[in-house]
């Protein structure tokens, strides 16, 4: 429902901060880059991950060059929710109890802008193609569910990003991870501590050929107590002051209307893709207008 809510609350004249992902079609696409570009008004997608202090610690650390060139880019966000695939009368889905939410059947690659949006964020780069295949095996699944989903993708400066995200697959705890290599060097974070931990190897610096464990605080610096509401350390605050503060300054925020088309299509032309057998796909730019 994000595009209709978006769409309806531009045509009432009001700033958007949209969840993600912001759209689910080409369709949707196509009309929320006309609509925004048309308003006037402030577009900003709530990607929460580009304000985790660890995506912003190998940010930085890849604008300093730390790691070089970065060539290769590897993501995953693995998450059993099958606890949440049925609406629940506790808010976790809305409607009817033990009805199908949108997660029963949604594409699991469709959900991938956690690490698409910091990966290109970091990087300055679009992602122009991609193949994505699927698990066939689905031992004990619902019929018309999917388990796990494997993208690669191609960016326009001829980098390379995986991709691998599934909703229904046992492992504990849930992670997203995120690894880049450079010309230079890695760098990724904890698989087990994805918050807390950095971990980063620079060929020049370190003799032992190991990587260095960097401690990384989830929570943000200098910020009020509320700052803890949100969730997620204070990367929610730190994100919703983004927005506001756009809309106070009259500028495009850090995750706007580009940054919102460049994370999320990609994830829709790779579950293409997936059906079409793993066929390569190009994306279209439908900022370059």
């Amino acid at each position: 429902t994000h595009f209709e809510c978006t769409i309806k609350a531009m045509e009432a004249g009001n700033h958007v901060l949209c969840e993600i992902p912001a759209v689910v079609s080409v369709e949707e696409a196509e009309v929320l880059v006309k609509k925004v570009k048309a308003s006037g008004l402030i577009y900003m997608a709530a990607e929460n991950v580009c304000y985790f202090p660890i995506i912003q610690e190998m940010h930085r650390r890849v604008q300093e060059g730390q790691i070089g060139n970065v060539i290769l880019a590897e993501g995953e966000y693995i998450h059993d929710c099958r606890q949440i695939m049925l609406n629940r009368d506790d808010g976790l889905g809305g409607g009817m109890e033990n009805i199908p939410s949108w997660r029963a059947h949604f594409d699991p690659i469709q959900y991938s802008t956690h690490e698409l949006g910091p990966f290109l964020m970091i990087m300055e780069d679009r992602i122009v193609s991609v193949s994505c295949m699927e698990s066939t095996n689905r031992d004990d699944l619902e019929p018309g569910t999917l388990q796990i989903q494997s993208a690669v993708f191609q960016t326009a400066a001829g980098r390379v990003i995986r991709e691998l995200t599934s909703f229904k697959i046992v492992r504990e705890p849930p992670h997203h991870f995120y690894c880049l290599y450079g010309t230079r060097g890695s760098m990724e974070t904890d698989r087990y501590h994805g918050e807390t931990n950095l971990k980063l190897y620079v060929k020049s610096q370190n003799v032992q050929n190991q990587m260095t464990d960097i401690p990384v605080s989830p929570i943000h610096q200098g910020l009020p107590p509320e700052a803890l509401a949100g969730g997620h350390g204070t990367s929610e605050f730190i994100m919703v002051n983004d927005f506001v503060q756009a809309i106070k300054d009259g500028k495009s925020p850090l995750l706007d209307l580009s940054m919102a088309i460049r994370m999320t299509l990609p994830g829709i032309y790779a579950a293409k893709s997936a059906r079409q057998g793993g066929e390569r796909i190009v994306i279209p730019d439908l900022l370059k207008s």
